[in-house]
């Protein structure tokens, strides 16, 4: 699938190019340049002026939505991550909350599911996760956890 996205502001690392078009083969960014050929390519989108960048990374998520990754279920991951590509973000890193070992583990175990089964094994959402809690120093690590 080749795609051209024109009439875009381009935000490189360097500088935003004005008036540029994206030229995307089989999901890969190909190219970059202010006058791009539209001949053979499956769709055309004219930015209009609007800003193209990469999708943005949330190192640091407990949830949206009125969900949360201690929910633990599909159903909560999903909905986070279709919010977030909505606002730009596309790919986040699942923070659970300091809760039980027992609640964290279940919660990390259906986060690395979701990453594994989510939308026939493409990425989208959820990246990795953040296990948080007082499990760093074996004596601070909370009265409810083993030791580990």
């Amino acid at each position: 699938m080749n795609l051209v996205v024109k009439n875009a502001r381009v935000i490189t690392p360097y500088e935003i190019l004005e008036g540029h078009a994206v030229l995307v083969r089989n999901g890969i960014i190909f190219d970059i340049k202010k006058d791009l050929p539209e001949e053979g390519a499956d769709a055309v989108v004219d930015a209009r002026g609007y800003y193209l960048g990469p999708g943005f990374i949330d190192i640091h998520n407990h949830g949206n939505c009125g969900k949360d990754f201690m929910d633990a279920s599909f159903e909560a991951y999903e909905t986070m991550a279709r919010f977030h590509l909505t606002h730009g973000v596309t790919g986040f890193l699942a923070t659970v909350m300091t809760a039980s070992f027992a609640e964290m583990k279940r919660a990390l175990s259906v986060a690395a599911r979701y990453m594994r089964e989510q939308s026939g094994g493409k990425k989208r959402g959820c990246s990795g996760y953040i296990w948080r809690g007082p499990i760093f120093h074996r004596k601070k690590r909370g009265p409810n956890l083993p030791n580990i």
